[in-house]
C-alpha cells in the first residue's frame, strides 16, 4: 500500500486507516499509523559575493573556483562560505556549479544542489567578479634607436603592476626595456597578487642603421690653368648616398658621378654620407682658387734698332694683376722689369712675353729685334794724288775695313760710284767729294775730299822769225 502524508513540513504524525468506502476517523474499525514527515532542510545559500578575480581566476583561494560542472564540497566549506545549515538537518551532499549571467563585468550565478534523504534543492548565490585586469591597463613611452644608440626602449607606466613582461612569461621587476632590437613587442604587466594583464597595444620598434662611418674623401684634382675647376673624389659604400655640402654644410648637391663631385669652384666644402637614417660629415675639404691662364700677352717691337741706338724695345698691352716677364728664345726668363708697359734696350735676338695672374702663364708669340750694327765709324779717305801736269785726274785713297762698303759721294754728297778698287777711287776730274762708308745698316761720311784743278800742261810755244 502507498501512503502519500499529507503535509511536507517536518514533524511526527499520527494517520488512520480504516476498511470500507465511508470509513472515517470515527470508523470503529481503524488501524493507527504514525508517520515522521523528514521535511525539506531550512539550508540558506551563502551572501552574494564580489571577490577579486584575475579573469575568471579567483584571487582568494579560499571561494572554490568557477566551475560549469556541478563540484563537490563539504557542509563545512559551504558554511564557511556563509551559508547555514541547521543542526538537525541530515545533508548527504553539497554540490555547486556556476552559470554565466553577463560577461562585463562577469557575473555567475552559482547554484548550490543540496542533496538530502528526501531528495534534492537548489540555492543561488551570485558572484560578480572584480576582475583586476581592469585596473592593469599597462601604458608605455617607446624611445627609438637614434643614430647615437641603434637599440629601441620601452617603459611601461603602471601604478598597479609589481612586474613586467615582454613575453607574458618572463617578468622583471624593472619598468624599463632597453637594448631592443627592430620588430614587434607587446608588454604585459603583474601585480602583487600575480595577476597578468592583457597585452598591450603592439609596439613598434623600427630599425636605425646607426650613424656611418665618416666619408672617406679627398680633392682629387685641384684647379689648373687648363680646367679652373676642382674635383672631389669619394670612396664610396652601397648602401650609402652622397651629399656635396657648402662652407657652412648646407646641401649643394647630391648628383655624385663615379665616386666624385666635379666643376668644382674654389671654396671649402664637406661630404655627408647618408644610409637613410642618420648622416656622417667628413672633413673641410678645400679648392684652391686658380685663375686660369691668362689671355696672351699683346706685345709687339715698338721700336726695331737705329743707326743712333741699336737697341730695341718691346712694348706690351698691360693689364691690373697681370705680371709680365721677358724670356729669350728658349723661353727661359730675362727679365720682369718692365718699365712704363716696356722693355727696353734689347739687343738683336728673337724674344717672347709671358704674362702671369699668379697661377698660370701665357706667353705670347715670338718677338724679333733685328740686328743692327749702328753707324760705322767715319771713313778713313785723304786725296793720295792731286792731279799734276801730267795727269791731271786725281786719286782718293780710302782705309777700308771688312764688312764695310764704300760709296764716293759729290760735292752735294750724292752717290757717283760705289766702284773702288784697290781702296782707290781714281780717274776724278778736280771737285770737292766724300767718301761714304756703310755696314748695311748704316753709314757714315767722311769730310770733305777736294781734287785741286790742274790745268795741264800748255801747248808747247810755236816761235816765229820776225
Amino acid at each position: 500500500m502507498q501512503f502519500i502524508p499529507s503535509t511536507s513540513q517536518a514533524g511526527e504524525f499520527t494517520y488512520y486507516v480504516a476498511e470500507g468506502e465511508s470509513a472515517s476517523c470515527i470508523s470503529p474499525n481503524k488501524a493507527e499509523i504514525k508517520v515522521k514527515v523528514l521535511g525539506k532542510p531550512e539550508v540558506a545559500a551563502p551572501q552574494n559575493l564580489n571577490p577579486d578575480a584575475c579573469g575568471t581566476e579567483l584571487i582568494d583561494k579560499t571561494i572554490p573556483e568557477i566551475s560549469s560542472e556541478f563540484t563537490l564540497i563539504s557542509n563545512q566549506l559551504f558554511e564557511e562560505l556563509g551559508g547555514s545549515i541547521p543542526g538537525d538537518a541530515d545533508i548527504d551532499a553539497i554540490e555547486y556549479r556556476d552559470e554565466v549571467v553577463q560577461s562585463n563585468p562577469v557575473i555567475y550565478n552559482r547554484v548550490f544542489k543540496i542533496s538530502y534523504e528526501c531528495g534534492s534543492f537548489e540555492l543561488t548565490q551570485q558572484i560578480t567578479l572584480n576582475d583586476l585586469r581592469d585596473s592593469l591597463n599597462p601604458e608605455f613611452t617607446i624611445t627609438q634607436p637614434t643614430c647615437e644608440n641603434v637599440a629601441g626602449k620601452i617603459e611601461v607606466i603602471s601604478n598597479n603592476a609589481s612586474s613586467y613582461s615582454l613575453d607574458g612569461e618572463n617578468f622583471q621587476s624593472s619598468n624599463i626595456f632597453t637594448g631592443l632590437i627592430p620588430g614587434n613587442y607587446v608588454v604585459y604587466i603583474q601585480n602583487e597578487t600575480g595577476c597578468v594583464s592583457d597585452a598591450s597595444a603592439q609596439i613598434e620598434i623600427v630599425k636605425n642603421l646607426g650613424t656611418p662611418g665618416a666619408p672617406v674623401a679627398e680633392v682629387s684634382q685641384q684647379p689648373t690653368c687648363e680646367d679652373t675647376t676642382g674635383t672631389i673624389s669619394v670612396t664610396t659604400e652601397t648602401g650609402i648616398s652622397y651629399t656635396l655640402l657648402d662652407e657652412n654644410q648646407d646641401p649643394l648637391t647630391n648628383s655624385i658621378a663615379n665616386g666624385t663631385f666635379s666643376g668644382l669652384s674654389a671654396g671649402k666644402y664637406f661630404v655627408q654620407a647618408s644610409n637613410g637614417d642618420c648622416e656622417a660629415v667628413s672633413e673641410v675639404l678645400e679648392i684652391e682658387e686658380n685663375l686660369g691662364t691668362p689671355g696672351a700677352p699683346v706685345a709687339e717691337v715698338s721700336e726695331q734698332p737705329t743707326c743712333e741706338n741699336t737697341t730695341g724695345t718691346i712694348s706690351v698691352s698691360t693689364e691690373t694683376g697681370i705680371s709680365y716677364t721677358l724670356l729669350d728664345e728658349n723661353q727661359d726668363p730675362l727679365a720682369n722689369s718692365i718699365a712704363n708697359n716696356t722693355f727696353s734696350g734689347l739687343s738683336a735676338g728673337k724674344y717672347f712675353v709671358q704674362t702671369t695672374n699668379g697661377d698660370c702663364e701665357a706667353i705670347s708669340e715670338v718677338l724679333e729685334v733685328e740686328e743692327n750694327l749702328g753707324t760705322p765709324g767715319a771713313p778713313l779717305a785723304e786725296v793720295s794724288q792731286q792731279p799734276t801736269c801730267e795727269n791731271t785726274i786725281g786719286t782718293i785713297s780710302v782705309t777700308t775695313e771688312a764688312g764695310i762698303s764704300y760709296t764716293l759721294l759729290d760735292a752735294n754728297q750724292d752717290p757717283l760710284t760705289n766702284s773702288i778698287a784697290n781702296s782707290t777711287f781714281s780717274e776724278l776730274s778736280a771737285g770737292k767729294y766724300f767718301v761714304q762708308a756703310s755696314n748695311g745698316d748704316c753709314e757714315a761720311v767722311s769730310e770733305a775730299l777736294e781734287i785741286i784743278e790742274n790745268k795741264g800742261a800748255p801747248i808747247a810755244p810755236v816761235i816765229t822769225s820776225i
